[in-house]
């Protein structure tokens, strides 16, 4: 009798934690499926005035773009710009690839996503969100980038040829930015001799030939790093920018700019995720129906899968672009790939006639090793591919990977946990966890 009553006693406790596992997990899934699906809609801040524990805005987290269509599926803004010789001589072929080079890449580094930036009849065609903020992007484009350092008589002693590197930071004066900087070797050499010579005295960081910023000097600054205050996020951005992409060959002027449909057609993003929902609606109902009880714990995984990816993607500031999307929905895919291995294997198992909880782990000693392998594989492979940094696939491959690694925690420790919490709550009968046949018909 005592025996029993410890059993029951057992089975009692498992039956609670299993249950408050289950809401707990309920409860995260629901805050990060709202602010997954709600980030899309975010403002210039982002979720950023949601979430006051996140990081301040900068470098990595770009809310301006969140999750605002790119240029290839929403609205663009579409800019002509030409280059503009000295009288006498004609604009070559080279400076116009040099140029576009350098335009593609200030708008990368702003965060962007899906512009795109082409040569036509001897100009400059740029195509960009025609978001809210677009006037920013077109003070990236309409700079040649001139970036130059002057002593208060206006010597120039330094360019951006002596910048190795250049970001931007929260300054300690609230809404204002710093614009942080490295030298090279022989910029450092040059910025410590001036520096060294006029404390107490300003010097000037020109852009394009004009003053935007008279930093006064307390001290020489002799270790090659320098921090500016003073700015405006927009103003320390496009400096850390054009710093990073270097001046273009030629002043450039912008001949007008008008509103236009997406490059890849009107209404295609609508229609794309349409159909892209219409896809995940269709792959939870059969988990659901073929799985039944796991058939609902595997929907609920690869939903918070969707919701989350959506949420990473607004983090990294990658946009609604095409690339974006077939990163975020190629994960889910093989999420599902993966989660289907795991539960067709379950099933083969609970069709020999073994326990619910042996089929769960049977499964994941044998069809989770091949999920482990391929998604292992995959992410190994994307992080080969973002260290190469091709621009071309990059922000679909930084994230793919993001994508994979969730997966890797979702498929391999959160599916495991609440399908071993949920059978400790509902029990073991074989019918809640497949239905006759399904081994057969199982992937």
């Amino acid at each position: 009798m005592a025996k029993d009553i410890s059993t029951r006693k057992s089975g009692a406790g498992a039956k609670a934690i299993a249950a408050v596992t289950l809401v707990v997990a309920l409860l995260l899934t629901g805050v990060f499926m709202y602010y997954g699906v709600m980030g899309r809609d975010m403002d210039a801040e982002g979720l950023y005035k949601l979430l006051p524990w996140l990081p301040t805005p900068g470098e990595n987290t770009r809310w301006r773009q969140a999750l605002v269509p790119g240029a290839d599926l929403g609205e663009t803004m579409r800019s002509t710009l030409t280059l503009t010789p000295a009288e006498g001589e004609t604009v070559t072929p080279e400076q116009l690839e040099e140029s576009v080079r350098i335009l593609s890449l200030r708008l990368a580094e702003a965060g962007w996503a899906g512009a795109q930036i082409e040569v036509a009849d001897g100009k400059i065609l740029a195509a960009i969100s025609a978001s809210a903020d677009a006037v920013h992007a077109l003070a990236l484009l309409n700079a040649q980038g001139e970036v130059a350092f002057a002593t208060p008589t206006g010597e120039k002693f330094m360019t951006d040829e002596h910048i190795a590197r250049a970001w931007y930071s929260p300054a300690q004066e609230a809404g204002m930015f710093a614009l942080n900087l490295e030298m090279t070797e022989e910029g450092k050499q040059l910025f410590a001799e001036k520096t060294q010579e006029l404390v107490g005295q300003s010097i000037s960081i020109l852009l394009d030939g004009q003053s935007v910023a008279d930093p006064r000097i307390s001290q020489a600054l002799v270790d090659g790093f320098a921090s500016v205050p003073g700015f405006t996020e927009e103003q320390a951005r496009n400096l850390a920018v054009m710093l990073r992409s270097g001046p273009l060959p030629l002043p450039v002027a912008e001949e007008g700019h008008e509103q236009g449909a997406a490059l890849l057609g009107e209404g295609v993003l609508d229609r794309l995720v349409t159909a892209l929902l219409v896809v995940v609606a269709l792959v939870l109902v059969f988990v659901i129906a073929r799985y039944r009880v796991g058939g609902l714990v595997v929907a609920w995984v690869l939903a918070l899968q969707l919701a989350l990816m959506h949420f990473f993607a607004a983090l990294m500031g990658a946009g609604y672009t095409l690339s974006t999307l077939l990163a975020v929905y190629g994960s889910f895919v093989l999420a599902a790939f993966s989660v289907l291995l795991i539960l067709g294997g379950t099933s083969d198992d609970l069709s020999r006639g073994r326990s619910v909880q042996q089929a769960l782990r049977d499964s994941y000693g044998n069809a989770g090793h091949t999920s482990l392998d391929v998604l292992g594989g995959l992410l190994a492979l994307s992080v080969v591919l973002i260290i190469m940094d091709t621009q071309a696939i990059g922000n679909f491959m930084r994230i793919l990977g993001v994508g994979l690694l969730l997966d890797l925690v979702l498929v391999h420790m959160v599916l495991r946990v609440l399908m071993t919490s949920t059978i400790h709550l509902v029990g073991e009968k074989t019918s809640l966890y497949h239905r006759r046949g399904a081994a057969k018909e199982a992937v």
